[in-house]
């Protein structure tokens, strides 16, 4: 969303996190090594990210579609932007959750357990399929980043990924030990903390 935003390439966009296992929060944004915080999460609060994603989603029911409608509110109530999309940010929130008007309002998309079994199913079929040559395997990368990891573990090569580690001092205001999720290095020796990721009060 935010190289749409700013008319970028993905890979031009950089961000500090911060926040607890899966509940992270976007504390600083980038484009081309300019901070944008401010004009991105200003933008965002005026509804430009949540008017791109119902636009992209012209209609679209499905469940797992993030329409930035909570990402949205949350941002405008907090200073900071949710990591991850709306179905998942809203599990920590039940407030939301139960509430139908609320629902309705922000386009939470709620899944089930019977549609996450009926996934399940379709999930455990694909990979069948491509060993059977019924269907091709897919040659594009993957946004899963276990692969650079095992990589970094067994060349030494450092890799920064989102890790969930013992706060040093990566979030100020949390006590230091506790778990917390940011930006870590990987590489032969484990997981580290990385300082220069550490967030902010604002």
């Amino acid at each position: 969303m935010l190289s749409k935003m700013f008319d970028t390439h993905e890979r031009a966009i950089n961000v500090r996190v911060a926040g607890l296992n899966h509940f992270i929060w976007v504390t600083d944004v980038f484009v081309h090594a300019r901070d944008v915080t401010e004009e991105a999460f200003r933008r965002i609060c005026d509804g430009e990210a949540r008017e791109i994603a119902l636009s992209d989603a012209a209609g679209d029911t499905d469940p797992f579609l993030n329409t930035w409608g909570l990402r949205t509110e949350l941002c405008g109530l907090y200073g900071y932007l949710p990591a991850a999309g709306d179905r998942h940010v809203c599990e920590f929130l039940p407030g939301y959750l139960r509430d139908e008007k609320e629902r309705e309002r922000l386009d939470l998309r709620v899944t089930s357990v019977d549609l996450r079994r009926e996934r399940l199913a379709a999930n455990t079929e694909r990979p069948r399929r491509m060993i059977r040559g019924e269907e091709p395997i897919p040659t594009e990368r993957s946004r899963e980043e276990i692969s650079e990891i095992i990589a970094a573990m067994w060349t030494g090569e450092d890799s920064v990924n989102i890790v969930n580690l013992p706060n040093a001092g990566q979030v100020r205001d949390l006590p230091l030990g506790a778990v917390v999720e940011t930006y870590g290095v990987l590489n032969a020796i484990g997981a580290h903390a990385s300082s220069s990721e550490s967030s902010r009060s604002r």
